[in-house]
């Protein structure tokens, strides 16, 4: 299903592509026919991108949690009092791909895997709960506003080529256009002429709007990559950046790093290179089961120190 986002922010790029190109290329483009041709044909090619991309980041939705994530209908009344335990001898007994978080409970600490109260599932890792959509989203990176959508596992790479096509879009149109608009601007100090005056206008306005936008759109683009070749999705990032190397898990901190750069970007973008640039489907991986290492453990260590302080002072006692 479309959103209703998605059909404004089309409406906009059409209206800017109208009045933009029609007062470029029919009043203001210096060059010849064939420049023309050729400078149109570009246009319309990351233009079509920009679209197609925009388009497959919003039609592709996320994918649905399996259902030996979701335990009987009736599982959490059974097991109001002691729901984490529960929880964790039902991901034990389903073999679930699933790491277990350090919870404090009623009867003291546990270990067991996130539960969502909201959507009554086992989420898996890297999966949240979006308030937004009222679902839980595998690997979910974040909610957008723009496309009404979240950015999920299959997802990331078109949002992606769309800020990529988008910001290549309005800096072509940069400097296309920069050169000819200063030109004009000049000749109409010089000269006043209202015939020329009304499509220099709207050629700098977009041109200025273009650029605006393109430093934007590349800003986001380079956040998001960074975050892409470490393997950490948004969300993963604040919840670092908030709490630091602080982890709950029981086996201590994991990173999802898969050990190179380049083998993080392939896990989104495929291994294949002819389909990195094209809104086409080429994310591998069913989003409920990740790659990891533990870069180090505190519980470990905690329980370690804490066997040898006994044993300290056990021999201290003696």
């Amino acid at each position: 299903m479309i959103r209703i986002h998605v059909i404004l922010w089309l409406c906009s790029f059409f209206v800017w592509h109208l009045l933009f190109v029609s007062s470029f290329c029919a009043l203001v483009f210096p060059y010849g026919p064939l420049s023309l041709f050729i400078h149109w044909i570009l246009w319309k090619l990351i233009w079509s991108l920009t679209i197609c991309s925009l388009f497959s980041a919003s039609l592709t939705t996320p994918a649905e949690i399996p259902r030996n994530f979701v335990p009987p209908h009736d599982f959490v009344e059974k097991n109001s009092r002691r729901l984490l335990d529960a929880v964790a001898a039902w991901a034990r007994n389903q073999n679930l791909p699933v790491r277990f978080r350090r919870m404090a409970t009623e009867s003291g600490m546990t270990k067991a895997p996130n539960f969502c109260y909201i959507c009554r599932l086992i989420k898996p890792d890297r999966a949240h709960h979006c308030r937004k959509c009222e679902r839980c989203v595998l690997r979910m990176d974040h909610h957008c506003p723009v496309l009404g959508e979240c950015i999920h596992m299959h997802n990331h790479k078109f949002f992606m080529l769309f800020l990529l096509w988008a910001s290549m879009l309005c800096l072509f149109a940069v400097l296309t256009v920069s050169p000819t608009v200063i030109f004009r601007m000049l000749a109409l100090y010089r000269h006043s002429n209202l015939a020329r005056m009304i499509p220099t206008i709207l050629v700098t306005s977009g041109t200025v709007n273009a650029l605006v936008c393109g430093i934007a759109l590349l800003c986001f683009l380079r956040e998001l990559t960074i975050a892409l070749l470490r393997n950490e999705t948004t969300l993963e990032g604040i919840a670092l950046h908030n709490y630091g190397e602080r982890d709950a898990f029981d086996d201590g901190i994991a990173h999802f790093d898969l050990g190179s750069k380049f083998a993080n970007f392939i896990s989104i973008f495929g291994p294949d290179p002819y389909f990195w640039l094209l809104p086409l489907p080429s994310t591998y991986g069913s989003g409920c089961e990740f790659q990891y290492y533990i870069k180090y453990s505190t519980v470990a260590d905690e329980e370690q120190k804490a066997c040898t302080q006994q044993q300290n002072n056990g021999e201290g006692e003696e």
